[in-house]
């Protein structure tokens, strides 16, 4: 979906459609939650967790009797419906991405500490539990949340708090970047080296945001910082001067060997923080309307801008990475465009700019 978001091409809409398809086969419905059971799974399920029905909620395997749901299926189902409606008006898709929302909110409880929880079993003899504990896949699921939530209208609502997308952009941010063990490295950066999902979802879910949403003001701005940061420790700490060769903490050391793995973590850094600005509000005004294409001289900030989702699109052909080369490239083009500067910063508590330290971005290449 996100291909078909850049290029248009009908094909990849249809292929959208069919995965969709697939996924809605593995998602509990309301007519599921009535009968306990769903016809892909060989089980009964048990109908409420925390108080809530699990309306909403995608199981991780096909296997019919896997009853593990996890958040990052969750997510991503979520996110492809939020991708689809917005691609054809239809509502179908936009109930389904309710759902999905919900049971993040309410059962897997995405907006809290660490993210909530990783995956649950929900045979009817399970106790909705956390299968997991805390790891790197509540940073996942808290990146295809946030990459979903940068598409939907900003008055969508969803769980039993009826929680606008607009303040769950602001709090799931908040949330994840100060309270994740994984984001609160001292430095700021995004503190894992475990599955490709981790590190990508939550730059992608970031910069999503940052390149589609118009405001608030000091929510771009936060977001824009920490990609900054991560970005910074990409090309400084995680590789060394020239290699292009990048490890797979962004915290380094450097490594001597290519890996397909890291460098796309790497690509995903680099490309969303790309067009970040230090000088970066909020998209201009006039009349106090907001424009959400300005590309005005008082603003640096684009939010209609594609290179976040160009990244994702090409992410299945991991042969093209063998050219990591264009971190060089990004860098020239830059340099000759505007004046920007990457942030260096300890961890981050609320949305305070002014306490973010700064020094040359993107860093010379020598």
């Amino acid at each position: 979906m996100r291909a078909y978001h850049v290029y248009q091409n009908p094909a990849m809409l249809d292929v959208a459609t069919q995965a969709w398809d697939y996924g809605r086969a593995l998602t509990i419905s309301d007519v599921n939650v009535a009968t306990g059971s769903i016809p892909s799974k060989s089980f009964n399920f048990t109908k409420t967790c925390s108080g809530s029905t699990l309306v909403g909620g995608t199981f991780w395997q096909t296997k019919v009797n896997d009853a593990t749901i996890y958040g990052i299926s969750t997510a991503v189902f979520f996110t492809l419906s939020a991708y689809l409606y917005q691609a054809t008006s239809n509502n179908t898709y936009l109930d389904a991405a309710q759902d999905s929302g919900a049971f993040l909110i309410d059962i897997m409880h995405i907006t809290g500490v660490n993210n909530g929880i990783a995956a649950m079993s929900v045979n009817d003899s399970a106790s909705c539990d956390d299968v997991f504990g805390a790891g790197a896949s509540q940073i996942a699921h808290a990146g295809f949340f946030m990459e979903g939530l940068a598409l939907l209208p900003s008055d969508t609502s969803f769980g039993q708090q009826n929680l606008s997308v607009e303040t769950l952009r602001s709090n799931l941010v908040n949330i994840t970047l100060t309270t994740n063990f994984l984001c609160n490295a001292a430095n700021g950066t995004i503190n894992t080296e475990g599955g490709l999902l981790d590190q990508t979802s939550l730059v992608q879910g970031l910069g999503s945001l940052y390149h589609t949403i118009s405001g608030p003001a000091n929510l771009i701005t936060y977001i824009g910082d920490f990609l900054s940061v991560q970005y910074n420790t990409v090309v400084t700490a995680s590789t060394v001067s020239n290699s292009n060769i990048y490890a797979g903490s962004w915290n380094g050391p450097p490594v001597a060997q290519y890996g397909a793995t890291n460098q796309t973590r790497a690509l995903f850094a680099l490309v969303n923080a790309a067009q970040v600005s230090v000088t970066s509000q909020t998209n201009s005004t006039t009349n106090g309307t907001t424009n959400p294409g300005s590309t005005g001289s008082n603003s640096n900030h684009h939010p209609t801008s594609h290179i976040g989702l160009i990244v994702g699109a090409v992410i299945g052909g991991l042969v093209l990475l063998t050219a990591i080369a264009p971190p060089n490239n990004i860098h020239n083009s830059r340099s000759t465009t505007t004046s920007t500067e990457a942030k260096t910063c300890s961890t981050l508590t609320h949305f305070t700019p002014d306490e973010v330290k700064t020094h040359t971005f993107p860093p010379n290449y020598r």
